[in-house]
């Protein structure tokens, strides 16, 4: 196995440890209820499904949002922001592939 290959999948089995128990614990009913708020403001009917990814997209922005305030201040951002947006994203990815988390 290369070490990209390697650092890939012990990388990936770390954010599987460290989200999995948060997201089997807390759900993702506030994901769905911000996603139908947020449709309801612009008159969008969306199904739940919809909503929960409409949701992140909500959580993203800020997290990228946080991300480019510290590049405006001329720092990185940290690695728990990194983190955070590599899990919402893979978190649409199986809203996309299995209808909900």
């Amino acid at each position: 196995m290369s070490d990209l290959a390697k650092w890939w999948r012990d990388n990936a089995t770390d954010a599987l440890n460290r989200t999995v128990p948060k997201i089997e614990e807390y759900g993702a009913n506030d994901l769905t209820h911000i996603g139908q708020t947020m449709a309801r403001l612009i008159k969008w009917e969306i199904n739940d499904k919809q909503a929960a990814e409409l949701g992140i997209w909500f959580y993203l922005n800020g997290k990228i949002a946080r991300a480019l305030e510290a590049l405006e201040n001329e720092r990185m951002p940290s690695d728990d922001t990194i983190f955070d947006i590599k899990i919402y994203a893979t978190m649409i990815e199986r809203i996309r592939q299995n209808g909900e988390l």
